[in-house]
């Protein structure tokens, strides 16, 4: 593991480059009043296929991506009967696949367009509530944070057994902390040359989603 049993520096002196493809496996996390009751969306996804049947009834991811309709649908082959999709975006603007919409759809999953979080409320150690409010428009900032125009102030709620978080992931960069360390894009990916791949520490290069953010295998 490097960073732990080996560092990069190490890696460095004994030999001439090094390319660093470590992926986007560190899952964002919402700044909101409960954030600890979410279950983060590859954290669940990998729960399930060790076996994990235990969400309840009623079952609210938030994010509009593939990964969130992959919670989704799971979620309904678990026995889940009440299944919310609550996202930013409108329903022309989704980042999941027109498929991946309209089998949820089909299968009676309930998104919710053009909605922001503001709290998940406490049932005892567990979510039991979800709030959210409907907004005109966002926008995310050049470091990928979000901003949001409400249309009201009115705030709705959701009962919820298991509250998904599907927001996206970025690169878990702290094998990286030392006396080396590479320079970072606003978004907290690596900065590279575009023609070389090197990155700002010569002889390290980078590829893949630690440069250009989550991406697909085919892309």
């Amino acid at each position: 593991t490097v960073g732990k049993d080996i560092s990069l520096e190490e890696i460095q002196e004994a030999f001439d480059a090094c390319l660093i493809a470590a992926g986007t496996w560190k899952e964002r996390r919402l700044d909101i009043a409960g954030a600890e009751f979410f279950l983060p969306a590859l954290t669940f996804l990998k729960e399930v296929n060790l076996g994990r049947r235990d969400i309840g009834r009623r079952v609210v991811i938030v994010g509009g991506g593939g990964v969130a309709f992959d919670c989704a649908l799971t979620a309904k082959r678990l026995g889940a009967s009440d299944i919310h999709v609550l996202c930013v975006e409108d329903k022309d603007s989704m980042c999941a696949s027109p498929e991946d919409v309209l089998q949820a759809e089909t299968e009676g999953v309930m998104i919710l367009h053009s909605c922001a979080l503001s709290r998940v409320m406490d049932g005892g150690g567990k979510a039991a509530w979800v709030e959210y409010y409907k907004i005109a428009s966002f926008a995310f900032d050049e470091k990928g944070v979000l901003s949001v125009e409400p249309i009201d102030g009115e705030k709705r709620l959701l009962e919820a057994d298991t509250v998904i978080s599907a927001i996206g992931e970025e690169p878990d960069l702290l094998f990286l902390e030392g006396r080396n360390p590479l320079t970072l894009t606003p978004k907290k990916t690596l900065q590279v040359n575009p023609k070389t791949m090197e990155t700002s520490l010569k002889g390290v290069f980078a590829a893949g989603d630690v440069v250009s953010g989550p991406t697909t295998v085919a892309q």
